[in-house]
């Protein structure tokens, strides 16, 4: 069996939705116009009262210059927005002006400006980010890099002390802290130094005995200790650099060996030995291998300590030619 619907008249249907849209109209303008009417009457109100308000601070009683900004001698007033400056102190902002001192003298009840106040200079703690230290360190033109060391810079920090190996006479380098941050040269520290180095007196303001870094708590004890234990030596690098190389200790006894063993290096005179085999002008064969031989107590050998002899190896049964030096 076969069910059709009955057909809706175009007509109707176009009335009918005609009429949803008018009332959804008429709600959305009845809504419009409600919330209109509210705002209106919250104008209105702030009219009557004086219009919208700002809560600023005045003073109690006139105020007198170099008087110390104190809870007892001011107090929180609402007054109507338009009539605040842009630079009125405000009662959430009194903190920052609070034992701070008049530059001039206040009347009753006018809201205080900044320019009434005097200017809170920053400390040098100030600069210190949370969780910081500074830590000063003495230094001479050497140490300074003649003095070319500037605020914003960083440095290597080495330590030379006594090589516990070899107290009696000898000497370590080891590195201490790497990439530290320079604050302070001197009593100048971030821009202040930088400009007053261009100015008339930039000769005599590059000029200073001391450098303030700025460290974690744990590198200023390192720093502190180093001071006590020896010379501490600053090492300029690049402020971009951020890079932290192995760097290890380095005794007296490893820099004379290290010189001692750079290639073409001589200890001091020496004797040629020549086992088998002799040109014509009495110099060795340049076919056999060189190796060196140390002579002790040879007269021009440097007391005793003998030297490097060069020894041109023979093959068997060739008789030994020694050639002393010159007047022996």
């Amino acid at each position: 069996m076969r069910f059709s619907l009955p057909r809706i008249n175009r007509t109707w249907l176009m009335l009918i939705v005609a009429l949803l849209l008018g009332g959804l109209a008429s709600w959305l303008t009845a809504h419009y116009l409600k919330s209109r009417e509210k705002a209106i009457e919250q104008q209105v109100a702030e009219k009557a009262r004086g219009g919208k308000t700002v809560t600023v601070v005045v003073p109690v009683k006139d105020l007198l210059r170099d008087t110390p900004i104190t809870a007892e001698v001011v107090a929180a007033r609402d007054i109507p927005a338009d009539l605040v400056y842009d630079n009125t102190v405000l009662a959430d902002n009194f903190d920052s002006i609070k034992g701070l001192k008049l530059l001039h003298a206040v009347p009753r009840g006018r809201p205080l400006l900044q320019d009434d106040v005097e200017e809170k200079t920053k400390d040098f703690a100030d600069l210190l980010p949370p969780g910081t230290r500074a830590i000063t360190m003495d230094v001479d033109e050497v140490n300074s890099l003649s003095n070319m060391i500037k605020p914003g810079n960083y440095v290597d920090l080495f330590l030379i002390t006594t090589d516990p190996a070899n107290p009696m006479n000898g000497q370590q380098i080891v590195p201490v802290l790497q990439r530290v941050k320079v604050l302070a040269t001197g009593e100048q520290a971030g821009r202040r130094a930088l400009e007053e180095e261009t100015g008339p007196r930039g000769a005599q303001a590059r000029r200073y005995s001391n450098i303030t870094f700025e460290v974690a708590p744990e590198q200023a004890a390192r720093i502190a200790l180093a001071q006590q234990l020896g010379k501490v030596r600053a090492v300029l690098r690049n402020s971009e650099d951020a890079g932290n190389p192995d760097v290890y200790a380095i005794t007296e006894k490893m820099l004379v060996q290290g010189v001692m063993l750079k290639p073409g290096f001589s200890a001091g005179p020496s004797v040629d030995f020549i086992i088998g085999g002799k040109t014509q002008t009495g110099v060795a064969s340049a076919a056999a291998p060189v190796i060196n031989v140390t002579v002790p107590n040879l007269p021009g050998m440097g007391g005793g300590n003998g030297g490097g002899a060069q020894i041109p190896m023979a093959g068997p049964g060739v008789p030994l030619y020694a050639t002393p030096p010159a007047g022996q």
